[in-house]
C-alpha cells in the first residue's frame, strides 16, 4: 500500500514503491540512509519505515490509526495468533491492567485486594489493587469487582474521569442533552461521560446516539487510549508515574 507523505522540512515526499519485507507495510519516511532509502537533495536523504500491522485491520478503517498507535506505543497490542480483534469486547480487569501499564503503577506493593473476586496473584490482581487504592475503581454494590464482566463505555469513562483526578465539569446536562439516549446514563457516570464527550476523549456512536451501557470493542479502547496520550493524559494524571 503506498502512501502519499508531505511536508517533510519543507518536501513534498513521493509515494513509497519499494517492496516491504514479508508481512510488513509502509508506515513512514524518516531520516536516514540505512535500508530503502531516497535522496531528496545532496544533504536530504530519508529512509522508509516499516510496520508489521494486523490482518484483521485495513488502511481506510476508522480505527486504522489508533489499532497503530498502540501498536507502535505498545499500549495495546494484538494477540498470539496476530491479529488484533477490534470488534472483540474487552473485560472490566483487561482495561485496569492496560490503564495500570501505560500509567507506569507501581504495583510490586499490593498483597491483597478488598474485592472479593479478585485473585491478587492472576495477572490482573495487583492492577485492579491498585486502581482501588487509588479511588479509580469502587467496585460493583455486591463488594465485587466483576472479573469477566465485558467493560462498558460509560464505565470506561468513569474509570478514565477518576484516573484524572475527577476535574471540575460543567454543562453537563447540556452536553448529554443532544443524544437520544441520555436518560440511559447511569447516575455514577454522568459526569464523567460528559466529561470524556466534551473533552473528545469518547464520541457518540453517531449524533445521537451514546450507547453508555454498550460494550466497548478493542478498537473504541484503542481509540480512548489513542486520544487521552495525545493529549498527554497520562503523564499529568495525579496517579500517573509516567515521564516524558
Amino acid at each position: 500500500m503506498n502512501m502519499l507523505v508531505t511536508d517533510f522540512d519543507g518536501f513534498t515526499l513521493p509515494e513509497c514503491n519499494f517492496i516491504p519485507p514479508e508481512g510488513m507495510e509502509f508506515d513512514c519516511w524518516d531520516y536516514g540512509e540505512t535500508g530503502d532509502s531516497i535522496r531528496l537533495s545532496g544533504d536530504m536523504t530519508i529512509t522508509a519505515k516499516w510496520w508489521k500491522g494486523f490482518p484483521d485491520v485495513h488502511r481506510g478503517d476508522w480505527f486504522y490509526s489508533a489499532a497503530k498507535y498502540n501498536y507502535k506505543h505498545e499500549f495495546i497490542t494484538g494477540y498470539k495468533n496476530g491479529k488484533f480483534g477490534p470488534s472483540d469486547a474487552l473485560q472490566r480487569q483487561d482495561f485496569v491492567v492496560i490503564l495500570a501499564r501505560i500509567a507506569d503503577a507501581r504495583l510490586d506493593g499490593y498483597t491483597s485486594c478488598p474485592l472479593s473476586d479478585v485473585d491478587i496473584n492472576a495477572y490482573y490482581g495487583k492492577a485492579v489493587a491498585w486502581a482501588v487504592d487509588k479511588g479509580i475503581i469502587t467496585g460493583y454494590n455486591n463488594g465485587k469487582f466483576g472479573v469477566g464482566d465485558k467493560i462498558t463505555r460509560e464505565q470506561v469513562a468513569t474509570i478514565i474521569y477518576r484516573f484524572m483526578g475527577k476535574p471540575a465539569v460543567s454543562g453537563v446536562d447540556e452536553t448529554l442533552e443532544k443524544f437520544n439516549d441520555k436518560g440511559s446514563v447511569s447516575a455514577f457516570a454522568k459526569d464523567a461521560i460528559a466529561w470524556a464527550n466534551l473533552l473528545g476523549i469518547i464520541t457518540g456512536k453517531n449524533a445521537t446516539t451514546l450507547a453508555p451501557t454498550a460494550t466497548a470493542a478493542r478498537a473504541e479502547i484503542a481509540t480512548i487510549v489513542m486520544r487521552m496520550d495525545k493529549a498527554y493524559m497520562f503523564y499529568s494524571s495525579p496517579y500517573s508515574n509516567r515521564s516524558t
